[in-house]
């Protein structure tokens, strides 16, 4: 199988709107990334569990793409489980693979904070230049509960973007923030990409 928009994705400027790009991809966005053996959801999903071995908590997929982090986060007994993402096709076929409790739509760089919050949150893959910007972290972490955990990716494009990097760094000096772990690894192996999976926790206030 021959790439077909993992050769645009990390273009500079692939010349149309992200939402669109990801519309146009939906019908062979999974054959792809799966034929390119795309590790990163499954390595989020471990991370999770590692950290929150209670599946029965509330789980938010930031930028859930067409549920391929959800098939993951169920894989390991994850039932609970809200999808976001800008792209609407891509949200139908994760509506179809029937593992998510709700789906919405919406601009993860711009979405304002809700009044609900989540026990833990995945971005898989998504936050990365072209597509979720770094303030989107910042974004994730305000959905989360006290204590909550933030599993998110960022693959080797991110890491040598200076903005990410020091949104990255003022994320980590942030006394409120807790670093579980940071592992650096396999992103999509047949493009011989790898990325860092980070997991952050909300620290207590009482600590």
């Amino acid at each position: 199988m021959a790439k077909t928009f993992l050769d645009k994705i990390y273009a500079p400027n692939f010349g149309i709107p992200t939402s669109d790009l990801y519309n146009l991809w939906a019908p062979s966005y999974d054959d792809e990334l799966n034929f390119n053996q795309y590790v990163t959801p499954i390595r989020c999903a471990k991370m999770l569990f590692k950290y929150c071995p209670d599946t029965n908590i509330n789980v938010l997929d930031f930028g859930c793409g067409s549920g391929l982090s959800g098939e993951a986060l169920y894989s390991f007994g994850f039932q609970k489980i809200d999808g976001l993402d800008l792209s609407a096709e891509m949200l139908k076929l994760a509506g179809q693979k029937g593992i998510y409790t709700e789906l919405t739509k919406d601009d993860l760089n711009t979405l304002i904070e809700r009044g609900y919050k989540y026990d833990a949150i995945i971005a898989a893959g998504v936050i990365s230049p072209g597509h979720a910007q770094p303030t989107s972290i910042d974004l994730a972490l305000s959905l989360l509960k006290q204590r909550g955990i933030l599993v998110f990716s960022l693959n080797d494009h991110a890491l040598r973007n200076k903005s990410f990097i020091e949104q990255i760094e003022t994320i980590l000096a942030n006394e409120s923030i807790d670093i579980l772990e940071q592992e650096y690894g396999d992103h999509i192996i047949k493009l011989d990409l790898k990325a860092q999976v980070y997991a952050l926790r909300i620290a207590s206030f009482d600590r």
